[in-house]
């Protein structure tokens, strides 16, 4: 469906409401229908004062579980493809011994729909929110959020974050490489994976870097779908004391991507002990 399609859809749906929050432009989503290519499960414990950072599992299903407490969720689609459908699910905490209320679920874009959500959390229990990310026509780097909004003075909302990677299969892995510490003289060896997470086959072509420091390796082969090509980065340690970083491009023949990027950083020291 077109993206214009897809707004007259969402206006005539009635669903669409303003709010000012931090001057987002946020639309209220209805309970629409559920339908996906992906299904994950998310946690957010909702714990006034608590900072511990997300972690990930996998349930004996296969769904993602992600246990979030007292921080936003996130969650990444990673690749997909144009025009997909795919839910995440994400389950809230209410740690506090009375009902959490629920007052209003907004999102950020018309691409995101919120199915279904609790009206309230009972003391100590866990309730759901299912949201369907519907991905672009567009080949594009996708964020977006939805928001929670509770009764809760110290924790006001919840923001449901989400994010993905739509129609660009090609991706440099890691995308900072951290080439360490070297004296004057040494060098050292990295490998920089290009893989390949979309349909069609694709092939790397040549490489290089915006340092006389750094340079790269690149095989000339097709690198089918699902699978990855190793890229030799070789690097100096001349120059200047001190914090580096340069970028490496390894071009492609693909027409949506022709080129892929990483970010290369490490520290120029005196002596012969670099480690």
């Amino acid at each position: 469906m077109a993206d214009r399609a897809r707004r007259a859809a969402w206006e005539r749906a009635g669903a669409a409401m303003v709010s000012d929050d931090r001057h987002d432009m946020l639309r209220w989503v209805a309970v629409g229908r559920a339908a996906a290519l992906a299904m994950a499960t998310l946690s957010v414990a909702v714990c006034g004062g608590c900072r511990s950072k997300p972690t990930a599992t996998t349930a004996g299903d296969g769904v993602t579980v992600v246990e979030v407490s007292g921080a936003d969720a996130n969650h990444d689609f990673g690749y997909v493809e144009q025009e997909t459908k795919h839910l995440v699910r994400f389950r809230i905490h209410n740690d506090d011994d009375t009902p959490m209320q629920i007052a209003k679920v907004f999102t950020d874009c018309p691409c995101i729909h919120i199915l279904e959500w609790p009206k309230s959390i009972p003391p100590a229990g866990t309730a759901e929110v299912l949201v369907e990310y519907e991905s672009s026509e567009r080949r594009e780097r996708y964020g977006g959020q939805a928001i929670v909004f509770t009764d809760r003075r110290e924790r006001p909302h919840v923001r449901l974050h989400m994010k993905a990677v739509v129609g660009l299969s090609l991706e440099a892995r890691p995308a900072a490489l951290e080439g360490g510490k070297l004296s004057a003289g040494q060098q050292r060896e990295l490998v920089l994976e290009i893989i390949n997470h979309g349909p069609e086959a694709f092939r790397t072509t040549h490489g290089g870097s915006d340092s006389p420091l750094c340079s790269v390796s690149v095989p000339q082969v097709a690198i089918p779908p699902g699978q990855s090509v190793r890229v030799l980065v070789r690097l100096r340690g001349d120059g200047p004391l001190g914090q580096r970083t340069a970028q490496i491009t390894i071009a492609t023949d693909s027409p949506h991507q022709p080129t892929v990027q990483a970010t290369l950083r490490w520290t120029v020291i005196e002596g012969q002990d670099g480690g």
